[in-house]
């Protein structure tokens, strides 16, 4: 066996294991936690929803970087858990390790404060419903610089200022002041599609740029957030189609699904509008996604995703919620009936609300349609009578709807529209792009696109 060389043997001597200093390790903790400034707003949302608040106030400066500073109207923290709120490891969720399997609060973790604190100059001030007074304690970079008591009203105020001061490195990875406060803008918005029973309001640069209702109604938190007509036309998800009761569709595994989704006429080019709650918790899932465009299957072009807002219920002791550090994902017991009941819900939605278009019956005229003097033939046109509840969309296949008809020029009178006539047998032949079909007819070809069809 052969020895190392010596200046190998001397250099493994000098690199000794190292136990990092308090601060140091605070700091790598708080990174995993701490990504950007809306990751500050989100563990503060929780701990504001977790207290049972009604309304939360949200204010900040400079894109979050000068300030955070999120008011609620909750329970309180009592003066002499204060201190303990800022310690590692300390909740007032859990207690013990079965606790982790049916976890039925937003935060768990213990390390939000100890966290937002290790990386800011961070004052938190509380007050229970029942104390007379409430009290203030102030922390930079992770550590206790004072605490008194003060007057306010019962709740708490947590203000973030000068995050990541500690750390410039961290601040050349963050975005400008606008994009990164259109990240808290998206992630309030989120909480207020989960929680449409708190009223959330959100002030940038001293201007309130968003606010929900809070009363409970989910539409009208849709309205906040996509405008009253994008809203309007949602379709109810686990509700009865002629009843707008809040019914949920549960699958034999107790898996409730419930919220809205879009009519194929209404689609974003991203999945942003995808929005997944599980137990009331927001998550990323790119299989609750991919659920919900099966279950648009063949009803949106190539390209086109939903919007979608879709509430999964189920036992917390089918989750582990303790899969990531900034509780982003979630990991389910049962992958499979989870997609499924997803999927089947929304697909159940689709076939009730946007059913296949009617045609009319054929006369003895044959299949052409009749055209004016000098006017060319148009093809045939759907019966969009038996579809009234589908929002007009303009034609991408050449076939003419009611909403989207060409309107005649000024002074020209216009056309009866052509009666409706049913479609000949047609014999596919071949297929173009995986979008349109070519098909044979009595009266020629026919070039059919297979998704607006």
């Amino acid at each position: 066996m052969s020895l190392p060389p010596a200046s190998l043997a001397n250099s493994v001597q000098q690199r000794a294991i190292r136990v990092l200093p308090d601060d140091v390790a605070s700091k790598i903790a708080a990174g995993e936690v701490v990504e950007r400034p809306a990751s500050v707003v989100r563990e503060l949302l929780d701990n504001a929803i977790d207290a049972g608040s009604r309304r939360v106030n949200i204010e900040i400066r400079g894109g979050g970087r000068e300030l955070i500073r999120v008011i609620d109207d909750g329970s309180g923290i009592p003066a002499v858990d204060m201190p303990n709120a800022f310690l590692r490891h300390a909740t007032s969720k859990i207690s013990k390790a079965d606790d982790l399997w049916a976890i039925t609060t937003l935060g768990f973790r213990g390390e939000a404060l100890f966290s937002i604190a290790a990386v800011s100059r961070t004052t938190l001030a509380s007050r229970p419903k029942q104390s007379p007074a409430g009290h203030e304690i102030t922390l930079e970079g992770g550590k206790f610089v004072s605490q008194a008591a003060r007057g306010i009203p019962a709740g708490t105020v947590a203000t973030v200022r000068d995050l990541f001061y500690n750390l410039p490195a961290r601040l050349k990875f963050l975005k400008s002041a606008p994009a990164e406060s259109a990240y808290i803008a998206g992630l309030v918005q989120q909480y207020a599609l989960a929680h449409p029973s708190i009223r959330f309001m959100l002030t940038s640069e001293g201007r309130p740029t968003f606010q929900s209702p809070g009363n409970g109604e989910l539409r009208e938190a849709t309205a906040c957030v996509y405008g009253a007509e994008v809203s309007r036309s949602l379709l109810p998800v686990g509700l009865e189609p002629s009843d707008d009761q809040e019914v949920t569709a549960a699958s034999p595994d107790g898996i409730t699904v419930y919220g809205y989704a879009s009519p194929p006429a209404v689609s974003r080019s991203n999945r942003s509008a995808m929005h997944f709650f599980i137990n009331s918790r927001a998550v990323q899932s790119r299989m609750l996604q991919y659920a919900v465009e099966e279950a648009y299957h063949s009803l949106l072009m190539v390209g086109r995703h939903p919007i979608s807002i879709i509430n999964v219920t189920v036992d917390p002791s089918m989750l582990d919620v303790n899969v990531h550090p900034a509780k982003a994902e979630v990991k389910f017991r049962d992958d499979r009936a989870t997609f499924s009941a997803v999927q089947r819900a929304v697909r159940s939605s689709l076939t009730a609300h946007v059913p296949a278009p009617v045609y009319g019956s054929r006369s003895n005229e044959g299949w052409a349609l009749p055209s004016g003097d000098g006017e060319p033939t148009a093809p045939p046109a759907i019966d969009w009578d038996a579809t009234a509840n589908v929002p007009p969309q303009s034609s991408q296949s050449g076939l003419w709807s009611e909403g989207s008809r060409p309107l005649p020029d000024a002074g020209i009178e216009a056309l009866p529209p052509p009666p409706p006539r049913n479609l000949p047998p047609l014999r596919v032949i071949g297929q173009v792009g995986t979008t349109y079909i070519i098909a044979e007819g009595p009266e020629g070809l026919f070039l059919v696109d297979q998704h607006a069809a």
